[in-house]
């Protein structure tokens, strides 16, 4: 069992109780009205839901989907020689040094560069003379000011958002064995997986089991700076997004009714490593 993450006042969390007691409604909207969301940054892991906000994101014509994987696997690392040797110490990047550390320590080529552009449209452009971490900040100040919307799917793990003070980003999360499912679909995440040694070895789950705690406590830092996170949870993604002006019709057309199913062993495990982060977020774990 991990330990609660250190510094989070219960008055801090006090925010998020209300939380627990929304219902799973499925209510819908007509076309969501994005351009008129105030919200334009989004943190968000595979399978939470950030391929469905994107989708909804991209009708503004102004949406970045994902740029910050030009600096994760494959791109920065073809040959998961860094995957496997976190894999192998259970440590992958929990440092934000270990992974936001200058392109020359970093073996970054102009080909990342290329990529992280080009997911921005060439509207953004990164700079090689900059740091991973200075170009994101970059990009997320750019966004706001062009009226833009980005879908970050690394960056949470990194704690870019609690390290810079960039406020009210949009944490997308979703139950962690879900999640994981979606996210461990060969045609997503096949060689992944394969170095895993699949979907339901104990690699893979641990594996899974750090990154949500990762993605969450980045949460809960930016709560405890008074950053102003939003949280939306996949399974009550409409009814979490009212409690933001104008976030809600972004989620509007989320449909959590399908839910995938899965090896009970594998969710005993999941729910030991993330019981902490989870009992805070959720009423119980078969929701």
């Amino acid at each position: 069992m991990r330990p609660q993450l250190s510094g989070i006042r219960r008055s801090a969390l006090s925010a998020q109780r209300h939380l627990l007691r929304l219902p799973k409604v499925g209510r819908r909207l007509s076309r969501p009205l994005v351009d008129r969301s105030p919200y334009r940054i989004y943190a968000a892991r595979g399978g939470t839901g950030s391929s469905q906000t994107a989708r909804v994101l991209r009708r503004s014509g102004r949406a970045f989907v994902r740029p910050d994987v030009a600096w994760m696997p494959p791109y920065a690392d073809p040959a998961g020689s860094l995957l496997a040797a976190n894999l192998a110490e259970l440590h992958p990047a929990a440092e934000p040094s270990e992974v936001l550390m200058p392109s020359t320590d970093y073996d970054v080529t102009v080909s990342n560069y290329d990529v992280f552009s080009e997911r921005c449209h060439g509207r953004y452009a990164a700079d090689p003379q900059r740091t991973i971490e200075q170009n994101l900040v970059g990009l997320c100040d750019w966004v706001r000011a062009n009226d833009h919307f980005v879908v970050l799917n690394n960056s949470s793990i990194q704690s870019l958002f609690s390290r810079n003070d960039i406020r009210s980003v949009v944490f997308l999360v979703r139950h962690p064995i879900d999640s994981l499912i979606s996210w461990a679909k060969p045609e997503r995440h096949g060689d992944t997986l394969e170095l895993l040694g699949g979907q339901s070895s104990e690699a893979a789950v641990d594996y899974w089991g750090l990154r949500w705690n990762q993605h969450v406590d980045e949460y809960f830092r930016c709560v405890e700076a008074d950053l102003q996170p939003v949280l939306v949870r996949y399974e009550f993604a409409y009814e979490d997004a009212t409690h933001a002006p104008g976030l809600a019709p972004v989620f509007a057309e989320m449909n959590p009714s399908t839910r995938p199913t899965y090896e009970r062993a594998m969710g005993a495990r999941l729910r030991e490593l993330v019981a902490d982060n989870y009992d805070k977020l959720y009423p119980r774990w078969d929701i």
